[in-house]
């Protein structure tokens, strides 16, 4: 069934009865704000239940952005920095799981381990969503938060054709290309890492690709290979063991980082879905990650969800963290898949307390 629409001095149309309009304030005009004020450097900004607000323009480094009605990354190149984004009760999306983001999109949690202090609950340098209210917190855990107010962090980037794969011929000491068993789509400047065929695990490599053959399986990169990486396939009283090396990519679209100084304090970015937050996160490079020694402050955390049947991490790449890659905690029927972590600190896919079931 269809409906007709008329808006004045643009005419008339005809449209489908699902279709759903929304009203978006463009960060970039002075109209959206109180007082006609754009925020500002180390201004914290409050988007406020009701108003959705859409990233049309990268702005100036923010101390806390505090989401509680919608803010939705524009289909363009932007980047986001901050100490705090909470999504609290409200909701975030950079692309959605039908249309993902396929421009470049880059968030950057600043924060100093000594001297940034935590919100209560999520903490700092964190991307953070949950309800407005912890409302398990107050109940208790396997209390079911309403789903309408949940709060609701998407994060879908462009689609890769394979998130991790294995060569197919040995790959020595000097050479500039590999074979891989899977088609690729790497592009030109995307990181890759080949692992080690030995028990050291120094001598796993970092790439930078240079081109994929027509073929899509014969990756060119640099620099030349420092080691041997072995593809054998042993047989073993009829069981056939695949020891052949993987290729992960590193690359993606969309970034979630820590800023400069993470490596020199082992304190990254930390997201987390607390208690009524729904998280889902694909085709996303989370790097400088995890806060070392710090309880519960993980690259990728589900922390007291109860049912998550909803929330899922895949096809994600997790790398240079301080600490794990992805967390269980209180969560189940949650999704983790085809996900490639590398130089993790800790357990690479922890589940907390043992107790999580159906993930």
């Amino acid at each position: 069934a269809s409906t007709g629409s008329e808006m004045a001095s643009f005419g008339s149309s005809i449209i489908k009865d699902d279709v759903v309009f929304q009203y978006l304030d463009k960060w970039s005009e002075l109209s959206s704000w109180d007082n006609e004020d754009l925020p500002a450097e180390g201004d914290t900004v409050i988007i406020p239940q009701g108003q959705t607000i859409i990233l049309d323009v990268s702005p100036p480094r923010l101390f806390l952005l505090l989401v509680r009605g919608v803010l939705v990354f524009d289909r363009k190149d932007l980047a986001l920095n901050a100490t705090y984004i909470y999504v609290s009760g409200g909701r975030m999306e950079i692309g959605t799981e039908a249309e993902p983001f396929m421009q470049r999109a880059v968030i950057t949690l600043h924060g100093d381990r000594y001297r940034t202090i935590e919100l209560p609950h999520v903490g700092s340098k964190m991307l953070a969503v949950s309800d407005a209210t912890f409302t398990t917190l107050v109940h208790g855990p396997g209390y079911a938060v309403k789903q309408h107010f949940h709060g609701i962090l998407d994060i879908h980037g462009k689609p890769r054709k394979s998130v991790w794969t294995k060569i197919t011929a040995d790959a020595n000491r000097g050479a500039t290309t590999l074979v891989t068993k899977d088609e690729v789509d790497y592009m030109p400047g995307d990181r890759i890492v080949l692992t080690s065929a030995s028990t050291n695990f120094r001598q796993t490599e970092e790439l930078v690709v240079v081109s994929v053959a027509a073929d899509g399986h014969t990756v060119t990169f640099t620099p030349a290979l420092r080691h041997d990486h072995l593809a054998q396939l042993f047989t073993f009283e009829g069981e056939t063991i695949d020891m052949r090396c993987e290729v992960g990519l590193l690359s993606r679209n969309v970034i979630i980082q820590g800023d400069d100084q993470s490596d020199s304090q082992m304190f990254g970015v930390h997201t987390i879905a607390a208690h009524g937050g729904t998280f889902r996160v694909e085709n996303a490079e989370l790097r400088k990650c995890g806060q070392a020694f710090n309880l519960g402050r993980y690259c990728l955390h589900f922390h007291m969800i109860g049912e998550a049947e909803q929330n899922y991490f895949r096809h994600n790449s997790i790398h240079h963290s301080f600490q794990r890659a992805t967390t269980i905690h209180g969560t189940h029927r949650a999704h983790i898949y085809n996900n490639f972590a590398y130089f993790v600190m800790g357990h690479t896919y922890f589940v907390e307390d043992g107790a999580e079931t159906h993930n």
